[in-house]
């Protein structure tokens, strides 16, 4: 026997499924959300920064998913290089403005690449859009850690491999490799450093060979020789946070004889 007011969940013709590259973009203003909820300067600060996003994303042929105090979800399907080149363009956006409300030095974006689903969801006469992705969690958590390691722009392997010559197209070094806890997996993660003020761009191109060796030797397990590397990096650069977290990793693998296998990765998801 059926009920009249039972509710049946729905899925719509429209349900659609595509691999995309997935952005996450944050600022200081997603992290003020929760505790100034009664504020409404905060929400009108976030349509403002929509109106810089979205246009950007619009025209590198990406779609703007969802809004949270986690960020901004854009997706652009089965289009790696649209993805990084948008990201590049709202940083430079954001470098140009004026004001305080938001800019660049509080602007966090990661990219990850993975299967993207769209539809429609409801019960009854109520139906909402509906996306899930499989890679919006890693690039949530990329871009909360962008500060950490003075980036503005983290992409992973998956994406960079799907660019045509993405050394040749965007100034990047090879931040290092990200475990993924969920499915015990692995993933090289990429700083683009296209869109970071002048002196940290030019600091990051001169040191990217130095910075890459160094990861090298540290995976490696030279931990002495690769402390050496960062340590000259530092010397050159002391705003250059991930070589102090590699400085670190290095002394705490010298300090533990089973570091090796506890600091394999400079992140843990």
């Amino acid at each position: 026997m059926q009920s009249a007011t039972l509710e049946r969940v729905q899925s719509q013709d429209e349900s659609k499924k595509a691999l995309s590259a997935v952005m996450n973009i944050y600022s200081g203003i997603f992290s003020n959300l929760i505790s100034n909820i009664s504020n409404t300067d905060v929400i009108s600060k976030v349509n403002e920064m929509l109106g810089y996003i979205g246009p950007i994303v619009r025209d590198n042929n990406g779609q703007l998913t969802n809004v949270s105090e986690n960020g901004i979800i854009a997706v652009f399907e089965a289009n790696c290089e649209n993805a990084v080149k948008c990201a590049v363009s709202i940083c430079q956006s954001f470098a140009h403005r004026e004001d305080e409300s938001f800019g660049l030095n509080d602007l966090a974006i990661g990219i990850n690449f993975g299967l993207v689903r769209t539809s429609t969801v409801g019960y009854g006469d109520f139906s909402m859009p509906m996306t899930i992705s499989e890679g919006a969690g890693f690039a949530r958590f990329m871009s909360s850690i962008c500060m950490k390691y003075h980036s503005h722009i983290l992409i992973t392997e998956s994406v960079a491999s799907r660019i045509s010559n993405f050394n040749g197209r965007f100034n990047n070094r090879r931040l290092g490799k990200f475990h993924i806890s969920a499915d015990d997996s692995d993933e090289v993660v990429y700083d683009v450093f296209d869109g970071d003020a002048i002196d940290s761009k030019n600091s990051k191109r001169r040191g990217k060979l130095f910075f890459e060796t160094g990861i090298d030797v540290f995976s490696a397990g030279n931990y002495m020789q690769a402390r050496s590397y960062f340590i000259e990096l530092l010397k050159a650069d002391r705003n250059d946070t991930a070589a102090k977290q590699y400085l670190f990793l290095c002394d705490r693998c010298l300090s533990e004889q089973d570091g090796a296998d506890k600091t394999k990765y400079i992140e843990v998801w």
